[in-house]
């Protein structure tokens, strides 16, 4: 995989971070809960995605976007066609068929 960029020209993103308490709590409201990444206690488990991680040998996750019952939504950054996309990531089924549909 030499020539490829490993990241996009720009800063990176790190997310958010609570600088305090009520920051914290601010966070709480909007991020995924910790439970549906527990197959024991959630048969659709959310697949744990790092930012930074590339997906499919091509698109390199950048930030979340949002998440459902069902699924999260990153930003990513293509690396084949050097753009910008959404890619939504659905949640693991019963038997984990459905762990990632990426679709062109």
């Amino acid at each position: 995989m030499t020539g490829i960029p490993l990241v996009p020209d720009g800063p990176p993103d790190f997310g958010d971070f609570a600088k305090n308490e009520d920051g914290e709590v601010d966070l709480e409201a909007v991020v995924e809960p910790w439970h549906k990444y527990d197959i024991k206690i959630t048969p659709e488990v959310f697949d744990p995605i790092c930012l930074g991680e590339v997906l499919n040998e091509r698109y390199l996750i950048e930030h979340k976007l949002g998440f459902g019952g069902g699924s999260t939504v990153w930003m990513a950054y293509d690396i084949q066609d050097k753009t910008d996309v959404a890619l939504q990531v659905i949640c693991l089924g019963d038997w984990g068929e459905n762990k990632c549909r990426i679709q062109d």
